[in-house]
């Protein structure tokens, strides 16, 4: 097990990676990283290329169709 620090950045919170974390996931400044909730707590993975562009396409739909959106959710 590895642990970290939560620390202030700003008004946000932020966590430092252990270089032997960011060792493993391979990442780098600017990466960005999943967390999804599980049972037993919070997961942190990468994200691959590909689930980045269908993230970045999926964020681009809800902006250029939120009037419809928005009407369906009704």
């Amino acid at each position: 097990m590895t642990t970290t620090r939560i620390t202030n950045i700003g008004s946000s919170l932020g966590i430092a990676f252990p270089q032997e974390v960011v060792e493993k996931l391979n990442l780098a400044s600017g990466d960005q990283v999943c967390l999804i909730e599980t049972p037993n707590g919070v997961e942190v993975t990468t994200l691959t290329p590909k689930q980045a562009e269908q993230l970045r396409m999926g964020r681009q739909i809800i902006v250029e169709n939120q009037e419809s959106l928005r009407a369906l959710a009704k």
